[in-house]
């Protein structure tokens, strides 16, 4: 149970507080959980360049933390007004988001009695055996860097896949657990992470579809129902079989970003906020794990094609004029300027590295 608090709350509460503090309003709960797990992962990265032990990193994670914490609370505090008026307005909430309240509590229960009923999935061949090879080796590593007062090596928790076991590691050290004493709590909640991430990301893709609001629940439900029953490797469920692995909280860092890049080609506006929390998400997230970086890196490339070749042709079919006004709609200046050229750059840069990793082997 302790597992299951500490990790709930720094894997959503900081992340939360940020898109507070910067205004970021849409997309809540993906921001929350992938703006949490960037936090810890660029801090820890920012912690390892200054040298700074693993004990260090702790403290200075907490306290930043904290002044998210309060930071939220003083804004939200202030925009309440009258104070008085606290009451009505966390019932205002209520009854705007009873729906969504509604889907999550269903999720979250349906989940906890499926794995009351099953328990983890440690049956070989297992992946989650491979991780906690990996798992204990992290501990290894940070109890020897926690007594000498050192910090972690960088060669190995730059490792594909190498930050999620750390975060593991210490989750179950701020706990008090081992971390063989948390398979079930963390299989629970990665699990219902992801699925819900898948949730609320199948809200935004099927946003404009004409849906009514019960409607749009009831699909995304059904999207959420089918990624558990369906989605999987071979003979194996994805969200059993890879539990503990780094590609399970990845993805919703994915689904974050997929969810700012579809709004960002559907609307005119430019939510320069939006872009730096994708670029930020998208840093972590190649750090954490490559896989999911790249699937990024081609969807949006392919987006941006996509989107690009459509406003041309239909520039084109408007007249020389008319085309060279559409040439420059915020559409299209958003497919060339901004995602073509970066995410162009970004594939060469993959290619080069995974090329110069093997050369250097």
């Amino acid at each position: 149970m302790s597992y299951l608090l500490i990790s709930s709350f720094l894997l959503f509460v900081p992340g939360y507080c940020l898109t507070v503090l910067a205004n970021l309003d849409r997309f809540k709960f993906l921001h929350s959980v992938s703006l949490s797990y960037t936090l810890f992962v660029l801090l820890l990265k920012a912690s390892q360049q200054a040298g700074m032990s693993i004990v260090g990193f702790g403290w200075g994670y907490f306290i930043i933390v904290a002044l998210l914490v309060a930071g939220a609370l003083i804004k939200v505090g202030l925009s309440i007004s009258p104070p008085h008026r606290v009451t009505e307005n966390i019932l205002q909430y209520l009854k705007r988001y009873k729906l969504e309240l509604l889907s999550t509590i269903t999720i979250a229960l349906s989940l906890a009695f499926y794995y009351f009923r099953v328990g983890p999935f440690l049956e070989v061949p297992a992946d989650v055996f491979r991780h906690l090879e990996f798992i204990k080796q992290m501990n290894g590593i940070v109890i020897s860097s926690v007594q000498l007062g050192t910090t972690l090596p960088d060669a190995y928790i730059g490792a594909n896949g190498k930050f999620w076991h750390l975060l593991y590691v210490m989750l179950n050290r701020w706990s008090g657990n081992e971390p063989i004493d948390s398979i079930l709590a963390a299989t629970y909640l990665n699990n219902l992470i992801f699925l819900l991430g898948v949730y609320y990301f199948s809200k935004v893709v099927f946003h404009q579809s004409g849906l009514s609001e019960i409607k749009l629940l009831a699909v995304s439900l059904a999207v959420t129902a089918l990624f558990f029953l369906y989605y999987g490797v071979n003979i194996f469920s994805f969200i059993r079989y890879y539990a503990l692995a780094p590609v399970m909280l990845n993805m919703v860092l994915y689904f974050t970003i997929m969810a700012i890049v579809i709004q960002f080609f559907r609307e005119r506006d430019w939510r320069i906020i939006e872009i730096i929390s994708a670029i930020l998400i998208f840093t972590a997230g190649a750090l954490i794990h490559k896989q999911e970086a790249l699937f990024v890196v081609v969807m949006v490339l392919l987006m941006s094609g996509y989107y690009f070749v459509k406003r041309i042709m239909t520039g084109s079919s408007l007249g020389t004029s008319d085309s060279q006004s559409s040439l420059l709609s915020l559409g299209k200046a958003k497919s060339v300027v901004v995602f073509i050229p970066l995410m162009t750059a970004t594939i060469f840069l993959y290619v080069y590295s995974v090329l110069e990793l093997k050369r250097n082997k």
